[in-house]
């Protein structure tokens, strides 16, 4: 191996321990409803795609990806492997990225932030397009740098290429492209760089023609968040919001908050010297690539923040999986920082970096989402995502039998049925696109009740009367012994509706996981 190539053999143990880490306990946690809801968008015919993702509220690409993969097995291990390899490709690209920015240095302070966000791991275990945002949205930034340095038709071509594969993986990395293509487009011109503007501006028009297809797509989207009018406040009360809810939007990724355990100043001491030290780079320093780097940041972070609080996304939530959009900068900008004090000669700048590049990594081990770990650290307070439907069913199938029937609650039927699918319970008939919907609204189609399983209504927004109503209308007659089965449950619907049932019934059996339960209930 050539000298030069040497040095990139430190990346080889950063990426086995990232590796290890998302492969660790992958199928600890039962398939929830959401990764069910992709896995059956999936399943269908090539043909039918479009049909199932439009309820799914999401650009197509993940779904197309996960319909081909889902010809070499339909496991949940393997579903999320495809999400494992997104994650591991993200973190490569932003690892290349800081090595060319800030060194070896860089990529390996990239490289361990990258690889122990909790954030960042919790995606790669989880049947969802976020992973594969993130990777698109890292080399769209490897490609942007790179366009800028050479400025070929080509660099500039692949960095619209990442651009729009990022918006077809997920709707708001378009707050992301649109933050970064002005920014550099308005840098351009300031700079006088017609070549780079009139290759950039090209580029820009050609990939709006190739995200046309997205019109199908995002009007739902869009159309799901509630709108409320920005009403301004003074000039302090506009400070301060935006200051706590820039602390909400980055605990998210360090320690998973608000599902932490930490106290919130330990984490927000970290997020808060780094983001005053980049504003004071930015402003002092004269490194040319570090105060793009920060000023594409903060220019991406005001977007996302004018968005969030117009409701035009994440439903006015600053934090949470939103903001994952956010994240390779941020990640860079935590290794720019670390960086650049790190070249210091003074020794208490140089243990300052050190400080808060250990204080990161430790938030993020500390608050893995591996589950043996998750458990103990959170005070056994699990992710919202964790619904053990996986060990209801294998319960229900050991204790149930063919004659006594079984109400599947609305939440929990995509996750059922995929794992009575899985394990050979349900017998193998032929489900229609997005199947799902037409047992959500109580149609009378044949595959909504199954093998004396029935599939219920969606009432999430019915009087609790209502609600029991729908499920004698589900059964036809209520029996006198039956099942029902609860997931990804809604408020306290489960206690209310068992409650509401047992006047007439009492609990002859109980089984309860987390965000998961099943109850046999026997006439009084």
């Amino acid at each position: 191996m050539p000298l030069k190539h040497k040095k990139y053999l430190a990346f080889v143990p950063i990426l086995v321990f990232a590796f290890a880490l998302r492969m660790w306990e992958i199928n600890a946690r039962s398939m929830w409803f959401d990764e069910s809801f992709e896995y059956w968008a999936s399943t269908v015919g090539l043909q039918d795609l479009l049909t199932t993702v439009t309820t799914s509220f999401q650009p197509p690409l993940y779904n197309f990806l996960l319909h081909f993969w889902l010809n070499f097995g339909s496991d949940a291990i393997w579903l999320r492997f495809l999400s494992v390899a997104f994650s591991m490709l993200g973190l490569l690209g932003l690892m290349v990225l800081g090595h060319r920015l800030f060194g070896i240095r860089g990529a390996i302070v990239v490289g361990l932030l990258m690889a122990t966000l909790p954030t960042e791991i919790k995606y790669a275990q989880e049947v969802a397009e976020y992973a594969l945002m993130s990777f698109m949205l890292s080399w769209a930034l490897l490609s942007l740098f790179r366009a800028l340095r050479v400025s070929t038709w080509k660099a500039w071509g692949v960095w619209g290429i990442f651009c729009v594969m990022a918006v077809y993986s997920h709707y708001g990395a378009a707050i992301s492209v649109f933050a970064l293509s002005a920014i550099v487009f308005i840098e351009n011109i300031f700079r006088h760089e017609l070549a780079k503007l009139g290759k950039q501006a090209s580029v820009i028009i050609l990939s709006l023609v190739l995200g046309l297809p997205l019109l199908y797509f995002l009007p739902k989207q869009l159309l799901a968040q509630k709108r409320n009018p920005v009403v301004l406040g003074d000039f302090i009360y506009e400070i301060k919001s935006l200051v706590e809810n820039t602390g909400k939007t980055f605990l998210f990724p360090l320690t998973g908050e608000p599902f932490s355990s930490l106290p919130k100043w330990l984490p927000l001491l970290g997020i808060g010297s780094i983001l005053l030290l980049s504003l004071l780079m930015l402003l002092f320093c004269q490194d040319k690539d570090l105060k793009r780097v920060f000023l594409w940041f903060w220019g991406e972070y005001l977007v996302y923040y004018w968005s969030v609080r117009a409701s035009l996304y994440a439903y006015g939530n600053y934090g949470f999986r939103y903001m994952l959009i956010l994240l390779p900068l941020f990640v860079l900008v935590m290794a720019a920082v670390v960086s650049k004090l790190h070249e210091s000669k003074f020794l208490f700048i140089k243990a300052t970096a050190t400080g808060l590049l250990f204080l990161t990594i430790a938030l993020g081990v500390y608050s893995l989402p591996n589950r043996s770990i998750s458990e103990k650290t959170r005070n056994y307070t699990a992710w919202p995502e964790t619904q053990d439907v996986r060990e209801v069913v294998l319960y229900w199938r050991q204790h149930s039998s063919y004659d006594t029937p079984t109400y599947i609650y609305y939440g929990a039927a995509p996750a059922f049925r995929y794992y009575a699918r899985l394990y050979g319970i349900e017998q193998e008939i032929l489900l229609p696109p997005a199947w799902y919907s037409s047992c959500w609204q109580g149609l009378p189609v044949e595959h909504c009740v199954v093998d004396n399983v029935y599939y219920g209504v969606w009432f999430r927004s019915s009087s609790l009367e209502d609600k029991v109503s729908s499920i004698q209308n589900t059964f036809g007659t209520m029996p006198k012994r039956f099942w029902i089965i609860f997931s990804h449950i809604y408020a306290d619907e489960n206690n209310d509706i068992v409650k509401q049932l047992l006047d007439n019934y009492k609990i002859e059996d109980e089984f309860r996981q987390v965000n998961a339960v099943a109850y046999l209930l026997m006439e009084r």
